[in-house]
Formats: C-alpha cells, sequence, structure tokens
C-alpha cells in the first residue's frame, strides 16, 4: 500500500487519483455511508422502501430480519444534492430513514457535472476508455 495519499493501487500497479480525488473524496466518501438522492426518497428506492417491499412477500418479522442483515455495516444516511432543490418533504423523509434504523443523518452538496460530460461525448482526460476484452 502506498504512503502517498494521491495514488490508488490498481490491479497492482500505482494510478495517480483523478485532481480533486482528495479534496471532494477525502471528506465524503465513506464505506459505512447509505448515499441517497432526492429521486430515490421520492420513489422509495430507499431502505424503508426496500423494506416495505420485502414485506409484500415475507413476513414483517423475516422483512425487518433482511433489511436490518443488509444495513448492518452503515452508520449513516446521507442526502446528495445532484443539482436540484431539496424539499422538506425529501429532508424530512431521508431523516425519518435514518433515525428508524438508527443512523446518523448529513446533507451533501454533489454535482452532475462529470454524467454531462460523459452524456455529451465530450473528450477529456477524466474519463478513462477502455475496448472491450
Amino acid at each position: 500500500v502506498s504512503a502517498n495519499p494521491n495514488e490508488v493501487r490498481v490491479r497492482g500497479q500505482m494510478s495517480p487519483q483523478p485532481p480533486g480525488f482528495s479534496a471532494f473524496f477525502g471528506t465524503h466518501l465513506n464505506a459505512t455511508s447509505y448515499y441517497l438522492t432526492a429521486a430515490w426518497v421520492r420513489e422509495c428506492k430507499d431502505p424503508l422502501g426496500i423494506l416495505e417491499e420485502y414485506r409484500s412477500y415475507l413476513s414483517g418479522e423475516d422483512a425487518e430480519w433482511c433489511i436490518r442483515q443488509e444495513l448492518k455495516k452503515y452508520k449513516r444516511i446521507a442526502l446528495i444534492h445532484i443539482g436540484e432543490t431539496i424539499s422538506e418533504s425529501t429532508r424530512v423523509g431521508a431523516l425519518e430513514k435514518a433515525r428508524y434504523f438508527g443512523m446518523s443523518y448529513e446533507e451533501i452538496r454533489g454535482s452532475d457535472r462529470l454524467l454531462k460530460k460523459l452524456f455529451s461525448l465530450e473528450r477529456t482526460d477524466e474519463f478513462v476508455i477502455v475496448a472491450p476484452g
């Protein structure tokens, strides 16, 4: 493992991280965080929504056990703002999910900049294009 925080080990080789990687992900990327967007909260594609789906074909106790097993490593729910305004009902919904599962709650300012670049097919060194095979 490299002592340099600006390198990532990829299949045994050292690769530099993209510019700004450490600045953003060093404070926000966390393996114990369950990340949500406003759309996922609105569409119930979140832990409570998944629990309700499980209850449609499992007993309440089994459904609860399953979702808690899936979430047992998570300690925080993070609502990511990606260009849209977060409504108060969405914020309250995300906070409700965190409380229900005994997690902390945080809001993070995100960006859709890279997705827009990807879909515009703009060539940039921020993407790596790998041929099939």
